[in-house]
C-alpha cells in the first residue's frame, strides 16, 4: 500500500508531505501524487514529469482558531498542518530556489511560517515590487525574506548586481 508507514494515528502526515514535495521537485514518476491527487488537489494544470528549477509556495489554507475546536477538528487541523509543512520541507530539500508568498493583507504569521520552514518569503506579492522580488529570488537572487512588513528582514527585494556600462 502506498500510504503505509506515513502516519501512525492519522495526526502526523509530515513524512507523507515531504515525500510528495520531493516527487514534485524531482519529476518523472509520481506514484504518491498519482494515488492522492484526487484527495489533495483542487485544481491542476500540466504534469510533474520534468524536473523543476524553482518553486512558489502559496498557502490557501488558514488553520482555524485552535481554542474553538473540538478534538476531532483539532486532529484534522494538526494533520493538515503537518502535511503542508512536510510538503514545503520536501520541496525545500532540493537545491532550487523556493519562495513562500503572501499578500499585503495576509497575516505576518504566514511569512513567519515560511521562515520557520527554511524557505525564502515575499510578503507583498500582490504589488509590483513584490512580484519583482519573487522573480529575482526565483532567478537565483539572494535568498531571504522580502517585502514591506516587519517580517521582511532583508528589505523590499534582493540586491541586484549592476553590469558595467558599455
Amino acid at each position: 500500500e502506498v500510504l503505509a508507514g506515513f502516519a501512525d494515528d492519522g495526526e502526523d502526515f509530515g513524512d507523507l508531505g515531504r515525500e510528495l514535495g520531493e516527487e514534485v521537485v524531482v519529476g518523472g514518476d509520481t506514484p504518491l501524487w498519482t494515488t492522492l491527487s484526487s484527495e489533495l488537489v483542487q485544481e491542476r494544470a500540466g504534469s510533474f514529469s520534468p524536473e523543476v528549477d524553482g518553486a512558489v509556495v502559496v498557502y490557501s489554507w488558514t488553520p482555524p482558531d485552535e481554542e474553538e475546536q473540538d478534538d476531532a477538528a483539532a486532529r484534522e487541523t494538526s494533520a493538515t498542518r503537518s502535511l503542508a509543512e512536510g510538503l514545503v520541507r520536501g520541496v525545500g530539500s532540493a537545491d532550487i530556489p523556493v519562495v513562500g508568498v503572501a499578500t499585503t493583507v495576509q497575516p505576518t504569521a504566514l511569512t513567519e511560517a515560511y521562515r520557520g520552514e527554511g524557505i525564502s518569503s515575499v510578503d507583498n506579492v500582490d504589488t509590483p515590487a513584490g512580484r519583482v522580488a519573487l522573480a529575482f529570488v526565483l532567478a537565483g537572487g539572494e535568498p531571504g525574506h522580502y517585502g514591506i512588513k516587519d517580517s521582511a528582514t532583508d528589505g523590499v527585494a534582493p540586491p541586484v548586481e549592476t553590469l558595467p556600462g558599455g
